[in-house]
């Protein structure tokens, strides 16, 4: 979708701890939160804020697509599109199961338009195409202006994680859906 193109080459990074002003503006936000795993142990701590909107379509081992529908990021996000739930932040926890190539990420792009915000939240967990799906994310952020690179792994401790190091704590959730 050449209209959502970025030509400036300047990353969107964004996330951090979360300010009284952040917590009070989402009251005029409306988000749609796509995820795996993470996004199940994150989704009840984004249900603490108090959102314009607010959907929540998280499946354990996700991946951005998959044979199987259940599995498939890109055909819940059709689906949502389908059923006109989809709202103006569209946040995609992923990353953890599989990596992602720059084609899926252009598909959800093209999806849901360049009217729309879409933050790519990244993985900490101790997966081996941790570094790719960041790569690929920052590249997005790069690429189209409407694209923001959640820069989780940045950001998160090591305290936030269980023992399996995929899967985080209640505190570590905590500190997820507040840096989202």
């Amino acid at each position: 979708n050449p209209s959502s193109s970025n030509n400036t080459s300047e990353p969107r990074v964004v996330g951090g701890s979360i300010t009284t002003e952040a917590r009070n503006d989402t009251s005029r936000r409306s988000i749609t939160v796509i995820g795996d795993s993470l996004g199940v142990g994150t989704e009840p701590h984004l249900k603490n804020f108090t959102w314009q909107s607010a959907n929540y379509n998280n499946y354990g081992s996700r991946q951005w697509t998959h044979a199987t529908k259940v599995y498939n990021a890109l055909e819940q996000l059709q689906d949502i599109i389908s059923s006109n739930q989809l709202n103006d932040y569209v946040v995609m926890i992923l990353g953890t199961n599989r990596g992602v190539n720059s084609s899926e990420i252009q598909r959800a792009v093209n999806m849901i338009g360049s009217s729309r915000k879409l933050l790519l939240v990244d993985t900490d967990s101790a997966v081996n195409h941790k570094a790719s799906v960041a790569s690929a994310y920052m590249l997005a952020s790069e690429t189209y202006s409407n694209v923001f690179y959640v820069n989780w792994s940045h950001y998160a401790q090591a305290s936030y994680y269980g023992s399996d190091n995929i899967h985080m704590t209640s505190a570590g959730y905590k500190a997820h859906a507040e840096f989202i």
